[in-house]
């Protein structure tokens, strides 16, 4: 259809090269097979109309065999939903093609178009390569289909190197210049062998280094990959998803299986929850997951400063190296209605999700591996669990433009009982686990004042000396616990009322080795720092 529409001056003039195409269809009878590619297109407009009129009479009088081929999308718009023109949909047999399996493209990648393209690039391609492109596509790049996306990493691949061939070509030292340089490297190194002086040594390991550093650019540029293999895929995919390349080449239930014991020292009597959340999520991942649906959702009941946001940060740093992956929404924010409607961009009048202008599905289309915490959700509005539960439940309507296969919910909600009361029994049936934090005990809240005073001790470890922290300094520590009741304000207090005043006192003491260091509290309640 481009092409008979290409270059018209004149009104009519499409119609004309679509009647001659046509009489030529016709006067092969039945020799010609017509695929046209997004049919949609000649539905609509001045002159295709035309083109849909004279095809619908053609079909009609069977006297063309044609294929037309679009989109779900664009079907569901033009044919579906659109009833002006039933009479061209009755003529088509609908049939669907189902994307390809990872182990399908591999196949066609490895045995059709390898060869073709290898002679097109001139160098060559291996399997671990065509293996890598099409199980990171199908990861990371869900709103493309496979073996389209396979094919065109692997072809940028093919540009990097062939780029970097021709860069390396264009800057490469002359042979000669190349030689020349090695002999005054060999000069420089005898010349250096006879000097004595040390005035004339060290003239001599300056120029020598000069001269290496000059002819090392020769060497250096000829570190091109013979071919593509999978190092030049995933530093590609490293590039379009932002997730490093460690992450890509290692397992993700390995780092949650070492990053457990992290997470258990950095929160304090939190170790259920932890379990709770790794243990869910490794078992999610080894099993099959549901396509489009949620690898996880969880509700994190409690109150203020128990850590509840930090271990969804936590998260999000183990799986993916970044807490960058995770997006807050404050849905404070969105107590009346009207706001609701604000958050996925759709005016309230239409009651249904349109992806096109979702902000969650845009999220998830340009990071498909993310968590989403939704902040303080007891106070959002009742007609967000209406929106909320179609993700929940894998409507196919909504994530159909996005896969929310690899996507982590946290729930954040500061009520710690009767939670029925506040949220609908539906949104518990979606979840995988309600976790609730507890405020810590006194003598885990020691631990931590005791453990970061430990971590001092570790900086200055070659002076050898000891922290102590006499009880009244601690009992201080604690009653100012008891008046904010926030973890976050009291690891603040501590290091602003302890730590920073000890650094200082540390740091303008030149001969500390083999003493003890007191830490005490006065009658005016102001720390102090003591050596002895």
């Amino acid at each position: 259809m481009e092409e008979l529409n290409a270059d018209i001056a004149n009104r009519g003039e499409f119609e004309k090269r679509l009647k001659l195409f046509l009489k030529q269809i016709r006067t092969a009878n039945g020799g010609i097979i017509v695929f046209i590619d997004n049919i949609h297109l000649i539905l609509g407009g001045e002159g295709v109309n035309d083109a849909a009129n004279l095809l619908k009479f053609m079909l009609s009088e069977h006297e063309i065999c044609c294929i037309g081929a679009t989109t779900l999308d664009e079907y569901d718009k033009h044919f579906e939903q659109d009833p002006a023109d039933p009479v061209l949909k009755k003529h088509f047999q609908e049939v669907f093609i189902e994307e390809l399996t990872v182990a399908e493209s591999v196949s066609i990648l490895r045995d059709g178009l390898k060869r073709s393209m290898e002679s097109h690039i001139r160098f060559p391609i291996l399997d671990s390569a065509i293996v890598s492109a099409v199980e990171l596509s199908s990861h990371f790049i869900i709103y493309k289909c496979l073996p389209y996306e396979a094919i065109d990493t692997i072809y940028r691949a093919c540009r990097n190197i062939f780029r970097a061939r021709m860069d390396s070509s264009s800057n490469i030292i002359d042979r000669s210049k190349h030689e020349e340089l090695s002999s005054d490297v060999t000069e420089t190194t005898s010349l250096k062998e006879k000097e004595d002086t040390a005035t004339k040594d060290d003239t001599s390991e300056i120029d020598l280094t000069e001269v290496k550093e000059e002819s090392k650019p020769f060497t250096l540029k000829h570190e091109i990959p013979k071919g593509v293999d999978s190092t030049v895929i995933i530093d590609i995919f490293s590039k379009l998803t932002d997730i490093p390349v460690s992450t890509l080449t290692k397992a993700e239930n390995n780092r949650l299986s070492i990053i457990r014991e992290d997470l258990h020292n950095r929160f304090i009597d939190q170790d259920a929850a932890i379990d709770t959340v790794v243990e869910t999520i490794l078992r999610n991942r080894a099993e099959f997951p549901v396509k489009n649906q949620p690898l996880a959702s969880f509700l994190f009941c409690g109150p203020i400063g128990v850590g509840k946001k930090t271990l969804a940060r936590a998260v999000a740093l183990a799986l993916y190296y970044s807490e960058q992956s995770i997006y807050t929404i404050d849905m404070s924010k969105y107590t009346e209605a009207n706001s609701i409607y604000k958050l996925i961009n759709i005016p309230r009048e239409e009651h249904k999700v349109d992806p096109e202008q979702n902000k969650l599905i845009k999220i998830i289309q340009q990071k498909p591996y993310a968590i989403i915490l939704f902040d303080q959700i007891e106070k959002v509005h009742h007609e967000f669990w209406n929106i909320l539960l179609r993700y929940l439940d894998n409507d196919n309507k909504i994530n159909k433009k996005a896969d929310f296969t690899n996507t982590i919910f946290f729930f954040i909600s500061n009520i710690n009982e009767e939670i029925d009361l506040h949220f609908r029994k539906e949104f518990f049936d979606c979840l995988n686990n309600i976790i609730y934090f507890q405020s810590p005990t006194m003598d885990r809240l020691c631990s931590m004042i005791h453990f970061r005073l430990k971590l001092i001790e570790k900086i200055y470890k070659k002076q050898n000396f000891t922290i102590i922290l006499t009880w009244k300094a601690l009992d201080s520590c604690l009653k100012y616990y008891d008046q904010v009741r926030h973890i976050s304000l009291l690891k603040t207090y501590v290091n602003e009322q302890i730590l920073n005043p000890l650094l200082d006192s540390l740091s303008l003491m030149k001969h500390i080795s083999n003493t003890k260091v007191v830490i005490d509290i006065n009658d005016e309640n102001e720390y102090q720092v003591q050596f002895g």
